[in-house]
């Protein structure tokens, strides 16, 4: 093959290995309950988050425990994180989770070592 052309198979290539992360971040593609929903199911068990690629697994979730959703209850299918909550949803309760921490700047990273900033996560349960 001719050294030109070699060079732009290359080039073609790695241009559309790293377009997933062109603006240098990992990108959250899907969250359950989606952030800001209302009204969410009282028979909710399961929250996940779904990222664009494979995290590194020391991907954390911030959350109060004593509000039955705890991250030491999560477990992944890549590229998602599935958390089971200890208890029931309370009626009419807003949660507020973390994906990283805004407060301390900690981020989340890809398998690849790209960064995920901070990203809050709210949802409300449905009133009884």
């Amino acid at each position: 093959m001719k050294p030109l052309i070699r060079f732009l198979l290359i080039a073609t290539a790695l241009v559309m290995s790293f377009s997933a992360f062109a603006d240098g971040t990992r990108k959250i593609v899907k969250l359950t309950p989606e952030n800001g929903a209302t009204d969410v199911a009282l028979s909710t068990t399961e929250i996940s988050i779904e990222f664009d690629k494979p995290m590194a697994n020391t991907s954390s979730l911030f959350a109060d425990c004593n509000t039955g959703i705890c991250y030491k209850n999560g477990s992944w299918k890549t590229p998602t994180l599935f958390v089971v909550t200890d208890v029931k949803l309370i009626p009419g309760r807003t949660y507020t989770l973390g994906i990283g921490n805004k407060k301390t700047g900690q981020q989340n990273f890809g398998a690849e070592g790209v960064p995920l900033p901070p990203v809050d996560w709210t949802f409300t349960a449905a009133a009884e």
